[in-house]
């Protein structure tokens, strides 16, 4: 019997498109905030972490140097469950791919998250997406993350390391009492066998895109 597909599956973009990798860009990055710093130099520097930002006129100075900051942390530390990249040269627009957290649905599977830092960074969260289409009961239709950790929760002590390790734990362990999609909360509450099928087969067919590949052949 052919299994029957789960309705209003839409295809995606593939998860692993070719992004230019930190270590590619980093030279030019490094360049350009360097060059930015030194126009925003007549304002006033602080070391990160040296203290609030907020009587500096342009907020956008702290922005670059705690995106340079994190950038360097991440390229000498590189999370184990995670790649990031850069969108189009822009420090302000990252791209990371998380592997799917092994023994769980959504295992064998890489995700694609969109980030966006606000210019008031790291004050304000970053705004984080998925690309990749996941069924989870704390990620809506759009992409959109429930994760107290990027609302009421947040601190700018965060990094987007611990942000996107964060993320990866709530693949792992989902919260049906906090849910942005109803639906699949309330079928993960009590029809487990059915919502672990359906996740699979979501993981299958949009997170591994060369096993689509050879299914479209």
């Amino acid at each position: 019997m052919t299994e029957e597909k789960p309705a209003q599956i839409e295809e995606i973009s593939d998860a692993a498109a070719a992004e230019p990798t930190i270590a590619e860009v980093l030279p030019d990055i490094i360049t350009m905030v360097e060059h930015v710093a030194n126009i925003g130099s007549a304002v006033g520097r602080r070391p990160l972490g040296s203290g609030n930002c907020n009587d500096i006129p342009d907020i956008s100075h702290c922005n670059v140097h705690r995106l340079k900051h994190e950038l360097k942390d991440i390229l000498a530390n590189p999370p184990p469950y995670c790649c990031v990249s850069i969108k189009a040269l822009d420090l302000t627009h990252w791209v990371a791919i998380i592997n799917g957290p092994i023994e769980t649905v959504y295992e064998g599977g890489h995700f694609r998250l969109d980030i966006n830092f606000p210019s008031a960074y790291p004050f304000k969260p970053p705004m984080i997406r998925f690309v990749t289409r996941v069924y989870h009961c704390n990620v809506d239709k759009y992409g959109a993350i429930c994760m107290d950790l990027l609302r009421d929760r947040w601190s700018p002590i965060i990094t987007v390391s611990k942000v996107l390790l964060s993320i990866y734990l709530l693949m792992g362990d989902c919260n049906p009492d906090d849910p942005l999609d109803s639906y699949v909360a309330e079928m993960y509450k009590t029809n487990r066998l059915e919502h672990d099928r359906v996740a699979r087969y979501w993981t299958e067919h949009f997170a591994k895109p060369e096993a689509k590949k050879e299914d479209d052949e």
